[in-house]
């Protein structure tokens, strides 16, 4: 069964939600600022509570450049 239904392309200002949450207007103004982040991964998990929080600024201020251990 197979369908040849076109998919919608996802346009980048869409939001990934599963519900729908309008942003409270005191959470309107804020900003989360992380300075020299030094883990990719704090980075990546700190986003992850912005979006999910329904913010939608994230500030980097001098980033500590990543260094694969691996590659050294």
């Amino acid at each position: 069964m197979s369908t040849n239904t076109p998919k919608k392309p996802i346009q980048p200002t869409e939001s990934f939600r599963a519900i729908p949450v309008a942003v409270p207007e005191n959470l309107a103004n804020i900003r989360i600022i992380l300075f020299e982040p030094r883990e990719p991964g704090n980075i990546g998990s700190v986003a992850r509570v912005v979006k999910g929080m329904g913010l939608s600024e994230l500030y980097l201020v001098n980033p500590v450049p990543f260094q694969d251990v691996d590659a050294a």
